[in-house]
């Protein structure tokens, strides 16, 4: 009895598929998230903090935490201090519907006298001063290192709060820690840094001191970040740049990223015809790339070097050769020249003349850089840079 053609087409396709659906995939976490945590601003640089707030909102997170001196502050009346956070809610507001948790810092709360006469203010915009939430398997807690009356310290009701807040959540499997003045700054650091130790803190965040470092004591370890404030020096190792931290949860691990401005690109940041111009121009803008000496044509007693140019764009290029001559060597018709090659050019011939002015031997031998510049889409000019080389001989030896 035959075995009817379509019966064996659907046992390939089963086996096909099988083949195909017989990789596990990977064990999905109980729990996985991501947030961000910024530093001071001020409004010191604002065009350096929008865009970080920019490069955030790529990166989506499920929530952002900035950890205070959001405004300048310091100044005499509520309404003064609500334009500024009326400032600084249009600053964030390209967030859209990502959750947004504000700590206090003293440029928030203090008045021109350096009293916490902002605080009433904070709370019409904000809410409490210090307050904590759960987010899957996480608890979050902000505290207020400017309370009223307790200047660069934390006692009192907050921390009996924050004993009670810890306390409640022992069964999460991390807890975060978030407030302004690093705990070095305050007078009973080292009390709260044993209270950190005794709830088995995963993380502590602060601010204020303009720039990123991580010190671990012990445990848990003392994040220092900023976003654009001042910053306090102008070495990246002294952690003195813009940046953001991107705080990464799973399950039982938490890791993060130093983010620096510029480093979250915006998706259709490069355009498919810059990505074509660039490349033909890198491989396409000269010819030859290098030329053995002793092959160069020689007339009345000079070697005749040829190039050919070529434009592989659909914009005009101004294409910059420069000679670097050892001793003893000249060039002629100028050691630097400029060629102007229209759109779309092919072989545009340039040649020099090179000049050996001593009898001496031959040791180095010249090359030339040529550059040129390319508009990308958004206006940004781009200098592409190739180098041309006479050579003694084959770079391959024969």
């Amino acid at each position: 009895m035959r075995t009817p053609r379509r019966f064996i087409l659907l046992l390939v396709l089963a086996s096909i598929v099988g083949q195909a659906e017989g990789r596990p995939g990977p064990k999905p976490p109980r729990h996985e998230f991501s947030f961000v945590v910024l530093g001071d601003s001020q409004f010191h640089y604002p065009g350096e903090f929008n865009q970080l707030f920019d490069e955030v909102a790529v990166i989506n997170p499920s929530f952002v935490l900035q950890i205070g001196d959001m405004i300048r502050g310091y100044v005499e009346t509520d309404d003064e201090f609500r334009a500024q956070w009326k400032r600084f809610k249009d600053q964030i507001s390209g967030l859209g519907s990502i959750p947004f948790y504000p700590v206090p810092g003293n440029h928030d709360v203090y008045s021109k006298d350096r009293t916490a006469g902002g605080a009433k203010v904070y709370q019409e915009e904000w809410g409490d001063l210090y307050y904590s939430f759960d987010y899957r398997n996480a608890h979050f807690t902000v505290l207020d290192t400017d309370q009223a009356g307790e200047f660069q310290s934390m006692t009192g009701q907050q921390l009996k709060w924050l004993e009670a807040d810890l306390h409640k959540a022992r069964r999460k499997d991390h807890r975060f820690i978030f407030f302004h003045r690093p705990t070095h700054l305050l007078e009973n650091g080292d009390e709260l840094h044993h209270l950190f130790i005794e709830h088995k803190v995963t993380a502590v965040f602060g601010g204020h001191q303009h720039h990123y470092h991580e010190v671990i004591r012990d445990e848990p370890p003392y994040i220092m970040t900023m976003a654009a404030a001042s910053l306090v020096t102008d070495t990246e190792k002294s952690g003195s740049f813009h940046h953001f931290l991107h705080v990464t949860v799973r399950d039982d691990d938490f890791t993060y990223a130093v983010v620096q401005k510029g480093g979250a690109g915006k998706p259709g940041f490069v355009v498919f015809q810059d990505n074509k111009g660039l490349y033909r121009i890198r491989g396409r803008l000269f010819r030859p790339r290098s030329v053995v000496f002793e092959s160069l044509e020689i007339v009345e007693g000079r070697s005749i070097v040829p190039l050919e140019l070529t434009n592989p764009t659909d914009q005009e290029l101004h294409v910059y050769l420069e000679w670097k001559l050892p001793t003893r060597w000249a060039v002629s018709p100028a050691r630097g020249t400029l060629e102007t090659l229209p759109p779309v050019t092919e072989r545009q011939k340039v040649s020099f003349e090179l000049d050996h002015v001593s009898q001496g031997k031959l040791e180095a031998y010249p090359t030339f850089k040529i550059q040129t510049l390319y508009l990308t889409h958004d206006d940004d000019w781009i200098t592409t840079e190739r180098t041309f080389e006479v050579l003694a001989k084959p770079k391959d030896g024969r």
